[in-house]
């Protein structure tokens, strides 16, 4: 859970929480795209006629959002007993 886990331990890591607000933007707009594209009402038209670019869109966004998980994923904490412990097993 980001929130009772993770965010203890990154507490004043802006590289962090930037990286974690860009991560959920673009999981929304891929969302969105998603809707998009399978849905069947008019205000989705224009995306349809182009399915193939929106759709290679989307692929490139939800790769985005995999690539930006595996560099969350091996930052280290900057706060808490977990950054202690991560500083004493480098040295």
């Amino acid at each position: 859970n980001f929130l009772a886990v993770t965010l203890p331990l990154h507490t004043g890591d802006k590289l962090y929480h930037a990286l974690i607000g860009i991560k959920i933007l673009l999981a929304l707009v891929v969302f969105f795209f998603a809707i998009a594209l399978t849905s069947s009402k008019s205000w989705s038209e224009a995306l349809r006629r182009n399915v193939a670019q929106w759709l290679a869109v989307t692929l490139v966004l939800a790769a985005a959002i995999v690539a930006i998980s595996g560099v969350l994923k091996n930052m280290k904490p900057t706060s808490g007993a977990a950054a202690a412990t991560a500083v004493e097993k480098a040295n």
